[in-house]
Order: structure tokens, then sequence, then C-alpha cells
């Protein structure tokens, strides 16, 4: 499948006229295509396998086009020193991706203070070994009880990537997924609370609602602020 112009599989609930969003297939036929449809493409270092070569492209190929459609102008996110997306000025966004899909979201920075999303194959959650020992608490899986349990832990899982990707632009510090807990949940959206403070920008205790879909075995969250 060729990956332009592919329907929308997932359709979050973004901000309408505020955040762009596009994605792309992850196909490692298509690498060569990629590259040459992007402008000034970053490089990735000959040691990336294919398939990681092809899910970068992806991700900075669907960047590129929601970048274009938010500003008339196709531009591909470079890479700062500590891997994240440079994305160009007056702009900020997220990229995520999976085995088989990229995604991205745009905003501009007049308009929206933070952004992350994250997508994670529920299939792929379930091959992990410990995986909930190392994201979160029995008292967390057991607010989502209601749910099957790998579906659970990929929105766990997925829910606290999407805060970090949002959060760590301004904090400029790794945090993990324990130093932020599930307070609460309903059937688009989970509320999560820092359970320390990060820097002087973000206090423990300080609550971010995180909207989530779950669409084709795949959880997609994000977590977008207004300014």
């Amino acid at each position: 499948m060729s990956v332009l112009g592919i329907p929308k599989k997932f359709r979050p609930a973004f901000l309408s006229g505020v955040v762009e969003y596009a994605e792309a297939c992850v196909d490692s036929d298509n690498e060569k295509s990629l590259r040459e449809s992007l402008a000034l493409v970053p490089e990735v270092t000959e040691r990336a396998v294919v398939k990681r070569r092809c899910e970068f492209y992806s991700g900075r190929w669907a960047a590129a086009q929601a970048i274009a459609r938010l500003t008339g102008i196709i531009d591909t996110p470079q890479v700062n020193s500590d891997r994240s997306p440079a994305w160009p000025h007056g702009l900020i966004g997220s990229i995520t991706h999976t085995n088989d899909y990229a995604l991205a979201a745009v905003a501009r920075t007049s308009k929206v203070r933070r952004i992350g999303i994250d997508l994670e194959s529920i299939n792929a959650v379930a091959k992990v070994e410990n995986l909930n020992e190392m994201i979160c608490t029995k008292h967390e899986l057991d607010l989502l009880k209601a749910k099957p349990v790998y579906e659970s832990l990929a929105l766990l899982f997925s829910a606290k990537e999407s805060l970090y990707k949002s959060l760590y632009p301004e904090v400029g510090v790794y945090f993990d997924y324990l130093d932020a807990s599930l307070v609460t949940g309903d059937e688009s959206s989970l509320v999560l609370r820092l359970q320390k403070s990060l820097g002087d920008v973000f206090a423990e205790g300080d609550c971010f609602r995180v909207n989530y879909l779950v669409e084709d075995k795949h959880v997609l969250t994000w977590q977008i602020d207004l300014l």
C-alpha cells in the first residue's frame, strides 16, 4: 500500500481549526518514496534497521503533511540533540508510530501550550512481559477493570507516553511512568496526576486530562492544552 493519500483509520477528536493531524502506513517498501517526498530530510543512523528507518520517515512524512495543512508550507521537523522533534519556528507538535502506523499532530504556539500524542498496539503490549510492573500500580488497573486487561495496559502506557511528550518540552527533564498515576477515567478520557514535582514548572499533585480512542486493536491517546 502506498503511504500517500491513505484514508484516516484513527479519528481523534482534536480541536477543529487549531490542531492539524495526519497519519501514514509504515511499510518498508515505501522508505525511498518517503525520503524523496520530504523537505530537508533528517538523517537516521545507517545502523538503524530498515523497519526502524521506515517508522522514522513515516512519522516525519505525517508531520510534514500536518504542517502543510496548518500553514500551507511543506516542512519537515528535524532532530534535537535529545532526539526529540525540532519543530519549525512558531509550531508545536508530536509524532508517534507503531510497527504499522505513524501519526502526527501540529498546532501553532500562539494557540496551543502543549501537545503530546501516542499510539500503541494492544497486541504488541500483550507480548511485553511484566509491563504492568513498569508502568502502573494494581490500583490503576483496578480503576479500568471494566476493560480487557491488555487494553487497559495499552491505554495506561499510551496515556503516560502522551503526558511525557506533552510536558517534556517545558521541563526538559525525564520522568518515569510511575511518576504519574491514574485518578479517574471514562469512555473517552483519563485524568493523570503527577506523583512528583518536575523542576519549577509542574508540582506534585498537578492533574492533566488525556483523551483516547480505541480502534483496530490500537489505542491512541492525546494530551492537548490551549493557551
